[in-house]
């Protein structure tokens, strides 16, 4: 199957084993399927999509099991060797037909029909505009309606597509054939029509010539939005287009897989028959490439420089055996793990080839591994958790036999990533006996280790027996570890990595295998050359500018997305045009080489440009589930995440993350006026915003940072004694270590005088840019805390633009937060029903209650975390999937239909 591991990156683009398809449908054996322009845009990241819907291809022509030769239409995923067809989306390819002819009407059909038929019900002599009539959408809908005396109108991209039209429909008046590109098209509509406009308008157009078209629609008129919901595109829908009583649907044919459209399918299948028939529903033009190709045919149609359809040709494709692992169904595989994030995520490969029934055994399963297991359950596999201590040969025996039970054991995989692992070096042994007399059907046996010694003697003594063994050799970074180690891979990068030599291992006949994962990236200069396709761009020098490259605007659209999806980095098409090698190589160190702060930098590094929005108490930031997000939230009616800022106090550092999540987000600011206030009293103060001013929905999100979460958790304990359960997101470290961390970042403060100067001098430092020389020496007379400020405000005045009011509620207020977090009981946290996720930070641990957390790792170190990209991504996996649905309808919606009369206006 065609996947891409890394979204926005179309160098990714790879083919994949994955399950053998089963379920009800007819099994055809692919061999050509079509890629679409939403393909393109998805493999370069231009419009978003989830995470199990990075596949590609929905038309495809291939052989029945029977022999029959078909086309047909699936929601998704056609690039594939072999799929279940829906009966109802299905036909025979006529006996002149090639199935590289066949592979091109499908879909391109299928959605003219359901434009013209089903939701324009077309009928002879009217009036039709079809933009972009070059295309394969185009180019079907011209012919249907060419079939049924349509007046037909449309639009090109330029010449060439001009000449390839009137060659394909000579019918096609030349006059009648418009540029695509500018507004000149509604003039020549609107002439050739006397001003009445036409009966039927399809429209792909970007969105400052939706205007136009809509004005190219007669009275009663349809326009059917075919680009709105693929391209996702800020459209400002004006209600004077509605006159003349005319009506605007955006069309999405995804929805036509809905249950509740059956009727719709077979109507669609008779209509396609039927052209089929009358011969107006004809092979498109297309250009065809092999499957090794992919990542250039998607780059084709990223930059939209073809006509008609692209395809791809599979039955040449042929994946080498040796590479892929091959699990069977009825078996049962065990993994013994000591890492159980990298025991997850090799049981997930082990799904992804065929397995169904697991055993994953570990000395200590933690919440997080309970909780990845029930994910797992919930796809079908049958997987079973113990912490068997494996000691000695009874041990192993127990959980051998609960392998059995589930099946003949297939394979057993043991990870060791830590030198001197007894508890998995002891088993090793135990565990080769055993499962010589007990696993007949062994076909693979691994160990995957970081050490020299572990699981030596008994691969040697494997090998000799000519048993199955591979013992795969690694050295693995520490993710957790010291925050001055270079760590270049993040940890999901690792693991695939580390996963990909586990398979080449398992496929190995050598016993052996010392895996030297690459752990270095390119250059971001270098990554973007290959992904945009700018080979000069490598040999460029330093200042010169993808301008002077001459970039085209193809190129430019592949980089701002790819910045945005890998570098979290938002910035105009104009502005990329600026970029140049040293800037790339700033953007590159802030990503790759956080900055490792230390002391009130960690916590404090932000100062609020715009005093009144610093000041107010809910802030609303605009997300991808709230784009065009208003300072209100009366609007707010579904579940929201909830911030909780630490001891910065207001919201700037969240903007990046949070125009990331698929879901509104409002920040509780406290207040500069607010001082002296403990962790209690502030949870109760937000509690009451939350409730009384706000509303909880069925569930709520809170996240906290630094001391704002111990707020959090004070805050979900108020809200679960009023019925209400939901997630807590600590950002950077577990609650438990909020308070000793905090201290140990200020330690070098020993005394309160020593603490009130480094506030001083820190701010001083962010509001001017300069390190205070003197500052010591000029407050040093002043003994009280309130003198001191009034000091510093006088030295400040000259040197900065704020108001004194401000900078002195700042100073105030910075104080009066770290104070409450020393004067907190951190024994007396709340024990929550709620699930809390920890986004750890590097070198940041917890060994209280681990045990009911669910840690994910960052690569961002503490100042820095709300910057990790992977944050975000965690949040919205672990929204519920009313949240998704609902985000899913309100950027991705099924058509919809706006119809006002004239009178409407009186």
């Amino acid at each position: 199957m065609l996947l891409s591991a890394e979204p926005g990156n179309i160098n990714s683009i790879h083919w994949s084993q994955v399950f053998e398809p089963s379920g009800s449908g007819i099994l055809v054996k692919v061999h050509y399927a079509s890629l679409t322009p939403i393909d393109g845009k998805k493999a370069t990241g231009a419009v978003s999509h989830q995470v199990n819907e990075i596949c590609y291809g929905m038309d495809y022509s291939g052989v029945t099991e029977s022999g029959h030769r078909v086309m047909g239409i699936v929601h998704r995923g056609a690039c594939r060797n072999y799929l279940r067809a829906h009966a109802d989306l299905l036909w025979p390819v006529p006996d002149h037909w090639s199935l590289e002819d066949a592979a091109t009407v499908p879909l391109a059909y299928a959605y003219a029909f359901y434009c013209l038929m089903i939701k324009a019900k077309l009928y002879s002599g009217m009036k039709i505009l079809i933009h972009e009539g070059a295309g394969a959408l185009g180019q079907a809908a011209i012919s249907i309606a060419l079939a049924h005396k349509c007046q037909v109108f449309t639009t090109v991209g330029d010449v060439r597509m001009k000449s390839f039209l009137k060659k394909l429909y000579p019918e096609l008046k030349e006059q009648h054939i418009g540029n695509s590109r500018d507004v000149t098209f509604g003039d020549m509509v609107l002439s050739a029509t006397s001003g009445k406009g036409c009966d039927v308008v399809i429209c792909n157009v970007v969105p400052w010539l939706k205007h136009v078209s809509l004005q190219c629609s007669g009275v009663r008129g349809i326009v059917l939005d075919t680009a709105q919901i693929q391209n996702q595109h800020k459209f400002e829908f004006r209600m004077k287009n509605l006159m003349r009583s005319r009506s605007y649907a955006i069309i999405d044919f995804a929805s036509i897989f809905d249950s509740a459209n059956r009727e719709e399918l077979k109507k669609l299948q008779i209509l396609m028959s039927e052209g089929i028939c009358e011969a107006y529903v004809r092979p498109l033009g297309r250009v065809t490439y092999a499957a090794d190709e992919a990542p250039r045919a998607l780059r084709l149609l990223s930059k939209s420089w073809h006509r008609g359809h692209v395809l791809l040709r599979l039955t040449a494709r042929a994946l080498p055996a040796s590479l892929r692992i091959n699990c069977t169904s009825k078996c049962s595989h065990l993994i013994i793990c000591s890492d159980e994030y990298f025991g997850i995520q090799l049981a997930k490969k082990l799904i992804s080839r065929g397995a169904r029934m697991l055993h994953i055994c570990c000395a200590k399963p933690s919440w997080y591994l309970q909780h990845q297991t029930d994910n797992l359950k919930s796809l079908g596999v049958n997987v079973i958790v113990s912490s068997n201590n494996l000691n000695d040969l009874d041990d192993v025996a127990t959980v051998l036999k609960k392998t059995i039970a589930m099946g003949p054991v297939e394979g057993v995989y043991v990870t060791s990533f830590k030198d001197m692992d007894k508890y998995v070096s002891n088993s090793l042994e135990y565990l080769d006996a055993m499962s010589r007399k007990c696993c007949p059907s062994l076909k693979y046996f691994a160990v995957i280790t970081n050490s020299e010694n572990v699981g030596k003697q008994t691969s040697i003594f494997r090998a000799k027996d000519n048993l199955v063994i591979s013992r795969i050799e690694v050295q693995k970074p520490d993710f957790c570890g010291d925050t001055n180690t270079e760590v270049l891979l993040d940890r999901r990068a690792w693991d695939l990595s580390l996963l990909g030599a586990v398979e080449t291992g398992l496929c190995s006949k050598l016993p052996l295998l010392v895996a030297q994962i690459k752990t270095e990236t390119l250059p971001l200069y270098q990554q973007l050359g290959d992904v945009a396709d700018l080979p000069l761009l490598k040999e460029a020098g330093d200042k010169t500018t993808l301008q002077d490259l001459v970039a085209e605007s193809d190129n430019i659209k592949v980089i701002k997305e790819f910045l945005r999806l890998k570098y979290h980095v938002c910035i105009s098409e104009h502005n990329v045009l600026k970029l140049n090698k040293q800037k790339l190589r700033e953007i590159d160190f802030l990503e790759n080489n956080f900055e490792n702060k230390q002391g009130l930098a960690v916590y404090f590094s932000h100062i609020a440009e715009d005093e009144l929005s610093s000041d107010t108490h809910i802030y609303l930031l605009p997300t991808l589930g709230n784009a065009d997000a208003e300072k209100r939230v009366d609007a707010l009616k579904s579940e929201y995440l909830c911030v909780v800022p630490g001891i910065e106090g207001h919201h700037v550092r969240f903007r990046g993350l949070c125009e990331r999540l698929k879901l509104p987000a409002l920040v509780l600011q406290p207040s500069l006026d607010v001082l002296h206030e403990t962790i209690e009293q502030a949870a109760q103060r937000y509690s009451k915003t939350l409730m009384e001013k706000i509303g909880v929905g069925n569930t709520f999100y809170l996240l906290g940072c630094d001391s704002g979460i111990l707020i959090a958790m004070e805050l979900a304990a108020i809200l679960e004694k009023n019925g209400f359960l939901g997630t807590i997101f600590c950002l950077g470290t577990a609650p438990e270590d909020v308070k000793p961390v905090i201290e140990q970042q200020l330690g070098a403060f020993s005394t309160e005088d020593q603490l009130q100067l480094g506030i001083l001098k820190h701010i001083f430092m962010l509001l001017t840019g300069e390190v205070p020389s003197d500052l010591d020496e000029t407050l040093h007379p002043h003994s009280s805390w309130n003198e001191k400020i009034d000091a510093y405000i006088k030295i400040m005045a000259d040197r900065i633009t704020q108001t004194k009011q401000y900078v002195k509620a700042i100073v105030q207020s910075v104080y009066a937060r770290i104070l409450s977090i020393k004067q907190y009981d951190s024994s007396t946290l709340p024990t929550l029903k709620s699930t809390v996720v920890i986004l750890r930070s590097p070198g940041y641990s917890s060994n209280s209650s681990a045990s009911s957390y669910v840690i994910e790792d960052l690569s961002a170190p503490l100042c820095d975390a709300a910057k990790d990209v992977r944050c975000a991504a965690i949040i919205n996996n672990n929204l519920s999937t009313e949240i998704l649905q609902e985000f899913k309808t309100k950027n991705l919606c099924d058509s919809f239909v706006i119809n006002f009369d004239d009178n409407y206006y009186k």
